[in-house]
């Protein structure tokens, strides 16, 4: 959850579960967790654990922070969030992130590209406050399928012929375009450069 709503409804829908529909970033302040008991009372019907990401806020004394990350697997990775007054009693944020990434596994294409921008409007009254938040998530990553590997009679394994499963990946200029069966019938064609991520 968000600021005590939930992102969606159903954490069960397969590949669209509530975690891959969050990116965590410098908008985040804190995270309060329940566990059991109360979870279900107070979450979306969760029986085990309810994460509820509190977002930061802008505050009478203008705050904020940059920060760039590199990573040796083409990673370029830009975070940054910026609180400000409006004017008296009215303060507001905005932060997020964009990165763009070859992976861990590189499948001849971008294996993360995206970003997400979030702000916050917040009206201080003497017994409270309201706050307005926004999300924009834009974030496409690789879908890894499972590595290869044989299994002989004793239990024990060793490497696929020809497929190193360190480094290599199914995905590959070769299979980028597809056609598959629509299960709505008919077939419909897929860019698996798109990766699986929320838009």
């Amino acid at each position: 959850m968000v600021q005590g709503s939930p992102l969606y409804g159903m954490p069960s829908l397969a590949f669209m579960d509530s975690s891959s529909l969050l990116r965590l970033d410098d908008t985040i302040e804190r995270v309060e967790i329940i566990q059991t008991g109360p979870g279900v009372l107070y979450a979306a019907g969760q029986m085990g654990a309810t994460a509820n990401f509190i977002l930061r806020q802008g505050t009478a004394q203008p705050h904020g922070d940059i920060g760039l990350t590199y990573g040796d697997e083409g990673l370029l990775r830009i975070d940054g969030f910026y609180g400000f007054k409006i004017t008296e009693g009215w303060y507001g944020s905005i932060g997020g992130f964009w990165r763009e990434s070859d992976g861990v596994r590189d499948p001849q294409f971008k294996a993360d590209s995206g970003g997400q921008l979030t702000a916050t409007l917040t009206h201080d009254f003497d017994n409270g406050s309201l706050m307005f938040w926004v999300r924009r998530l834009d974030d496409k990553n690789q879908f890894t399928t499972p590595t290869p590997f044989i299994e002989d009679s004793s239990g024990n394994f060793s490497k696929y012929p020809g497929f190193d499963g360190l480094t290599d990946s199914y995905g590959s200029h070769a299979i980028q375009h597809v056609t598959i069966v629509n299960p709505a019938g008919g077939t419909q064609n897929a860019d698996l450069a798109n990766g699986r991520g929320a838009s």
